[in-house]
C-alpha cells in the first residue's frame, strides 16, 4: 500500500478520538484538575498580594498611623491646629487629618441615627475611589431598615445638634449631598457611618460645642488624627519621632499584628505550591503517558508497518498528548479563574487584580509542554524499537 493511501497523523488523530482510544482523553482531565487548582488559588493569593503592596508603598492604611495626645498631659486633651502643623512638617509625612466624628440624624419623617466621621484616601468604602469634600458624604446603602442606595446624587436631609447654653442643645437641620453608597456589611469606620469631609465634620462639632467653626480646630482641637507616612519603610522612624515629640503614635499596620507579613509572603508560598505541583504533575503524567503507550503499542507498530516513519508517529503521540493537555489546560484555566475572583472578592473585598488574571493566563500552557515533553521522552524506547517484534510482543 502506497505511503500516501494511509491516514497521516491529523486524520489519525480524528479517527482516534472519534473511536474513543486517543491518550489525550486522560490528559485532558488531568490538566483541567491542575489549572483549576492553581487558578483557583493564585488569582485570590496575587490580588492580596498586590493589595498589600499598594498598602506598603503609601497608599493605603498599612502607611497610617494613628496620634493622639499621651494621658500624661492633661492640659492637652485634643490635639490643635498648632500641633497638627508641628507633626506635618515631619519628613516622610504625606498627610495629617483629624481622625473625629459627630452624631447626625435623619430629618423629615425617617428615623434612623449615625455618625459622620472624616476620610481619608486609605480608608474609603471598597469600590469608593472620590474624596467627598465640603457637604459630600458617602453613606451605607441601607441603615436601621431605612434605603439610601437611591439618595446617590440627590440631597439628603439630615438633623444635627447645637448648643444653646450650659448643658442645652437643639436639632437644626441641613442637606448634605449624597455621591456615593457602600455595602452597609463594611464597618471600616464604624457602623452605618457616614463619611464626610474633614471640613464638614468640624462644623458640626463646632457646633454641638457652641464654637466658631473658624476656631474650633485652633483652640478646641480633636482628639486624635491619622498621619500619613509616605512609604512603608519609614512608617518606624516616623513613629518614633512622634512617641519622643511627646504624642501617642500607633502605626494602624501593629493592630493587624503579622498579617500584613504573612500576606507579602504570598508570592514566595504560591511558587512553592506551584514547583511542587509541578513535581506531582509530571509523575502523574508520566504515569498516564506510559501507560497509554504500552497500550498502544500494536497500535503504534502498525502504523509503523503500514509506512509511518518514527517522526510520523511521534508527531501523533505530540498532537494527541498536546490537543487533551491544551483543552483541559483552558477550560481548567477558566474555570479555576472565576472561583478565584470569587474567593478574592470575600477575602479582599475588590475584585480580581488584573495582574493575577495575567498570571494565571500564563501558567496555562504549563501543563501542555509538562506532556509533551513527558511523553516525548517515553515515548523514546516505544518508537526505537523493530516494529514486528511489537505486534508480535503485543498479540
Amino acid at each position: 500500500m502506497s505511503r500516501g493511501s494511509f491516514p497521516r497523523p491529523w486524520r489519525w488523530l480524528a479517527l482516534s478520538t472519534r473511536k474513543g482510544f486517543a491518550s489525550g482523553f486522560p490528559l485532558t482531565v488531568l490538566s483541567a484538575a491542575t489549572m483549576f487548582i492553581l487558578a483557583s488559588v493564585s488569582v485570590p493569593l496575587v490580588t492580596a498580594s498586590e493589595a498589600v503592596s499598594a498598602q506598603r508603598s503609601g497608599v493605603g492604611v498599612l502607611s497610617q498611623i494613628r496620634v493622639t495626645p499621651l494621658d500624661a498631659a492633661p492640659d492637652s486633651p485634643a490635639l490643635t491646629t498648632a500641633e497638627r502643623e508641628h507633626i506635618s512638617k515631619l519628613d516622610d509625612v504625606e498627610s495629617v487629618v483629624a481622625d473625629a466624628q459627630v452624631g447626625i440624624y435623619a430629618g423629615g419623617e425617617a428615623t434612623w441615627s449615625s455618625t459622620l466621621t472624616t476620610a481619608t484616601a486609605a480608608t474609603l468604602p471598597p469600590g469608593v475611589t472620590t474624596l467627598p469634600t465640603g457637604t459630600e458624604v458617602i453613606v451605607p446603602e441601607s441603615i436601621d431598615g431605612h434605603d439610601l442606595a437611591d439618595a446617590v446624587g440627590t440631597p439628603l436631609q439630615i438633623e444635627y445638634t447645637v448648643s444653646t447654653g450650659e448643658q442645652q442643645g437643639e436639632l437644626r437641620g441641613m442637606t448634605l449631598e449624597v455621591i456615593a453608597a457602600y455595602d452597609a456589611d463594611w464597618q471600616g469606620r464604624g457602623p452605618n457611618a457616614f463619611v464626610g469631609s474633614e471640613e464638614q465634620v468640624v462644623e458640626l462639632l463646632a457646633a454641638r460645642a457652641g464654637v466658631p467653626a473658624s476656631t474650633y480646630l485652633d483652640k478646641t482641637g480633636v482628639p486624635a488624627v491619622i498621619v500619613t507616612v509616605a512609604d512603608d519603610a519609614a512608617i518606624d522612624t516616623v513613629a518614633r519621632e512622634l512617641s519622643e515629640r511627646g504624642f501617642d503614635a500607633r502605626p494602624a499596620r501593629d493592630s493587624l499584628g503579622e498579617l500584613p507579613g504573612v500576606v507579602a509572603l504570598f508570592p514566595a508560598i504560591f511558587v512553592t505550591v506551584a514547583l511542587g505541583a509541578v513535581g506531582i504533575i509530571v509523575l502523574l503524567v508520566g504515569a498516564v503517558v506510559r501507560g497509554s503507550l504500552a497500550r498502544r503499542a500494536r497500535e503504534f507498530g502498525l502504523l509503523r508497518v503500514r509506512g509511518w516513519s518514527v517522526a510520523d508517529v511521534r508527531g501523533l503521540i505530540v498532537l494527541d498528548i498536546g490537543a487533551g493537555s491544551v483543552i483541559g489546560s483552558i477550560v481548567g484555566t477558566a474555570l479555576g479563574a472565576v472561583a478565584g475572583a470569587g474567593v478574592s472578592s470575600v477575602v479582599t473585598e475588590s475584585a480580581a487584580s488584573t495582574t493575577s488574571l495575567l498570571v494565571t493566563a500564563a501558567m496555562t500552557p504549563a501543563p501542555v509542554v509538562l506532556s509533551v515533553v513527558v511523553a516525548l521522552v517515553a515515548s523514546g524506547r516505544t518508537l526505537r524499537r523493530d516494529p514486528y517484534l511489537a505486534l508480535v510482543e503485543a498479540s
